[in-house]
């Protein structure tokens, strides 16, 4: 498993040069376009507690369905070994994932159930990735 060596956003955004403006380019488009998901940094479950071990940048917060109590991003950003991976913690309405209106849209190198990959922030197609990320703010935003 890949670990990103972390303690803060700062760390994190530094912990693999040749991907800090990937990072820095894909964080920027999340700000402008979903600014109401505040930015933290996700530390990882310690080993032996439940809860992804991973460390994250986090958008946002939700519980965490399968811990009660646990915080966990709405928008989450995790180096991998060969790509960076974009988690989403929100559904649409009708409990569909969101990720299935832009599958093959965003010029992703890998899909799965609510995240999508890339290796580098230029090969996504930048009007569908700010789509989806306006998506989410309006999925996010809390109902009157």
């Amino acid at each position: 498993m890949y670990k990103v060596q972390a303690e803060s956003l700062e760390e994190y955004f530094a912990a693999d040069p040749a991907r800090t403006s990937d990072l820095k380019a894909l964080d920027a488009a999340v700000r402008h376009n979903a600014p109401a998901l505040k930015r933290w940094f996700y530390a990882g479950a310690k080993a032996g507690e439940p809860g992804m071990q991973f460390k994250l940048i986090g958008y946002g917060t939700t519980l965490y369905r399968d811990l009660p109590g646990t915080k966990w991003p709405i928008i989450g950003i995790a180096l991998q070994k060969n790509y960076i991976s974009v988690y989403l913690a929100i559904a649409k309405p009708d409990a569909s994932l969101i990720t299935e209106d832009y599958r093959g849209k965003l010029g992703e190198s890998r899909m799965g159930q609510n995240n999508f990959s890339f290796e580098t922030f230029g090969q996504l197609d930048q009007a569908s990735v700010a789509s989806l990320l306006k998506d989410v703010a309006r999925l996010a935003a809390p109902t009157p």
